[in-house]
């Protein structure tokens, strides 16, 4: 896991970086990709269904005919579990990669024990979170030992603990998945060249592409039928190639097309057991500009350009009058912080410079 703090740097200073980096992004990026395959969820819901409709239950028994069984695992209490997390780390200010991370111990769980109820689920996710910390940020366990705490009494943290060694064991401990973050962040550093323009910084556009790719990355840790179906290379590729339309880096269909052709080129030589499913890639691709144009941070992006929009308009017949967008950006910089928030001005400032 690469720290959030490091990824601006790390990205600059890879556009004049001596050979020997090069190399080491190059041998990075071909083991994680080598090692994808091992890490890859199955569609855990099918089987869940499949399961219940062939009564093939492994769920504790009830006592009584008449006792109602328990509801079952469906996609929608892994979007509620995903949003929980987010809160979580959020509030303790942990880096947003351990619910990527955490995700991947839940989801690879699953498609091995996949007829569990809500309440083992629950207990399930939370276990994957704290054993996701307890890898990759040791540092951070004091502030999230108040997790049982959060369940209301459900379990205690002997019990989180214990179900920490079933999902190491269940995943043959293999903790240390490649996450469509971690792989944005290095396929980012081996991008071809892309269509400039001379009224904007490299500098500033790589940090512009950088965020907007990974809050697409971090979106589609929300959405299962991106999040567990699909590859995480292939979710990672898709992230970059929407964040470069949506900077119009790419300026039609044919030039992004024909981009496309050379970068899967690219990381054919990179690692040549990797192959692109392009169906794959344009359903992911499609399915993510959903999921953006569904977010808060989206309909908050269309408010404030309608806002400006409407300044604009008011201040027509008073041309010396600053209008709130042009205050607004003579007194704000871009930040390096990647909330969704940012990402969003990250996207407006570009947009606006470009046009």
């Amino acid at each position: 896991m690469i720290p959030r703090e490091e990824l601006h740097e790390d990205r600059r200073s890879s556009m004049d970086a001596p050979i020997s980096v090069t190399e080491e992004h190059l041998d990075v990026l071909s083991a994680m990709l080598k090692q994808e395959d091992a890490y890859e969820s199955i569609d855990f819901l099918a089987a869940i269904r499949s399961n219940q409709q062939n009564h093939h239950s492994v769920l504790p028994k009830h006592e009584g005919k008449d006792a109602a069984p328990p509801k079952l695992v469906d996609e929608f209490c892994r979007d509620q579990i995903v949003e929980w997390k987010y809160r979580v780390m959020d509030y303790f200010k942990i880096d947003r990669e351990i619910i990527a991370i955490s995700m991947s111990y839940l989801d690879r769980y699953l498609s091995r024990v996949p007829l569990i109820d809500r309440r083992i689920f629950k207990r399930a996710a939370t276990a994957a979170l704290h054993l996701a910390v307890k890898v990759h940020q040791p540092d951070k366990m004091r502030m999230i030992g108040v997790l049982s705490d959060l369940s209301r009494g459900e379990f205690a943290m002997i019990d989180i603990a214990e179900f920490e060694s079933v999902i190491s064991e269940t995943l043959n401990w293999r903790l240390h998945p490649p996450t469509v973050i971690c792989l944005v962040s290095r396929l980012v550093n081996i991008l071809p060249t892309i269509p400039s323009t001379p009224t904007i910084e490299d500098d500033e556009m790589a940090t512009c592409l950088l965020d907007f790719s990974l809050f697409f990355a971090e979106l589609s840790i929300c959405d299962y039928s991106v999040s567990v179906t699909q590859k995480a290379s292939t979710v990672a590729i898709a992230s970059l190639f929407n964040a470069m339309e949506g900077l119009g880096l790419l300026s039609s269909a044919s030039a992004s097309s024909r981009y496309l052709h050379d970068f899967n080129e690219l990381i054919g030589r990179i690692a040549p057991n990797a192959e692109l499913d392009m169906e794959a890639l344009a359903f992911t691709k499609e399915r993510l500009w959903n999921l953006y144009e569904n977010s808060e941070e989206f309909a908050l992006s269309n408010d404030q350009d309608s806002h400006e929009g409407l300044n604009q308009l008011e201040n027509l017949d008073n041309p010396s009058t600053p209008t709130k967008a042009e205050a607004d950006d003579a007194t704000s910089t871009i930040s390096d912080s990647s909330s969704p928030i940012c990402v969003s001005r990250h996207l407006r400032t570009a947009t606006a410079v470009l046009a």
